[in-house]
């Protein structure tokens, strides 16, 4: 029988969605109900990790497609995390990749331990200091735009906050 596990943690704004082992249509609809749950409460942007994922069916990738326009009806966003290949290709075929960003492991990891670490003590002055030379980047390959985009959020508030 297949098995799916779906854990979730939330810091700062920043909710974590984890699935686990196959994401089959027998699991579908608690994904479903945990999307609709997270739309009534407030946070800035999603994180789908699929790194310990092994197989994604049809149904489980049309979920993930209808959180993606959930989410974005309410200008947030789902990003999916640390696919292995066969589970990225799956999301691939059936499009989900024209519409999601991808974050690599190494990415998700740098991102989350940067925002934990700018949503403490920070001053303001660092925080701008920061946002500047993530700019930098930006403007040298288009990419990093989306790549750190929550980071460029946090660093944005923590300046906002304190003008």
């Amino acid at each position: 029988m297949d098995t799916c596990r779906v854990f979730i943690g939330s810091t700062n704004g920043y909710i974590v969605i984890k699935i686990v082992g196959r994401g089959t249509w027998n699991y579908a609809r608690v994904f479903r109900n945990l999307i609709d749950d997270l739309s009534f409460k407030e946070w800035r942007e999603c994180y789908l990790n699929l790194g310990e994922c092994e197989y994604l069916d049809s149904t489980f990738v049309g979920i993930i497609a209808y959180a993606l326009k959930k989410f974005k009806q309410l200008n947030r966003n789902l990003i999916i995390v640390e696919t292995s290949k066969d589970v990225y290709e799956t999301l691939k075929t059936m499009g989900i990749t024209k519409f999601a960003s991808i974050l690599e492991k190494q990415m998700f990891e740098a991102i989350l331990e940067e925002i934990m670490e700018i949503s403490s003590d920070i001053k303001k002055e660092d925080a701008s200091f920061i946002l500047k030379a993530h700019k930098e980047l930006e403007e040298l390959d288009e990419s990093n735009i989306k790549r750190f985009e929550s980071l460029r959020s946090v660093l944005e508030n923590k300046i906002n906050k304190e003008n």
